[in-house]
């Protein structure tokens, strides 16, 4: 028993060592950096999870002066999909100089589909309020690539 296995071992370590190939994962890249939201703060999405049913992304606002700012939602823009909308409930953030706060968003949508059809370029759009102001800010530009994964 213990011949045959030292005799497979080669065998099978020659086989690791041929098959290293990498197989391309489609993944969305946010183009752009953070953009002022009124004199208050910045705000900056990016992309933190991509998959066959839609993406997560996580939205930074960074404060520049006293106000209060509120996340109300995050919309999606991919040619031949309807709109793609994920409302925000957080808690008013009050932000001062140098504050920063994260927030998750899963937007779903049918993200396998999209790259099979050859879709992309995408935009990201970001609302909320500033002290009780509503805003909009954005589009973000967003692309489909691959990354390679062993």
């Amino acid at each position: 028993m213990k011949t045959a296995l030292l005799l497979c071992l080669p065998a099978m370590a020659s086989c690791a060592l041929f098959d290293q190939s990498s197989r391309p994962f489609p993944t969305w890249r946010v183009y752009g950096a953070a953009r002022p939201v009124g004199t208050c703060a910045t705000v900056e999405p990016w992309v933190v999870k991509s998959g066959a049913e839609g993406i997560g992304i996580v939205v930074e606002a960074k404060g520049l002066s006293s106000c209060t700012l509120v996340l109300s939602g995050v919309e999606l823009r991919v040619r031949g999909e309807p709109l793609v909308e994920h409302a925000v409930s957080l808690a008013p953030a009050a932000m001062t100089p140098g504050v920063a706060f994260r927030t998750y968003v899963s937007l779903a949508f049918d993200n396998r589909g999209q790259w099979n059809r050859g879709v992309r370029e995408a935009n990201v759009v970001v609302r909320g309020t500033i002290d009780g102001q509503p805003f909009e800010v954005g589009p973000w530009a967003m692309q489909h690539l691959t990354r390679e994964e062993p």
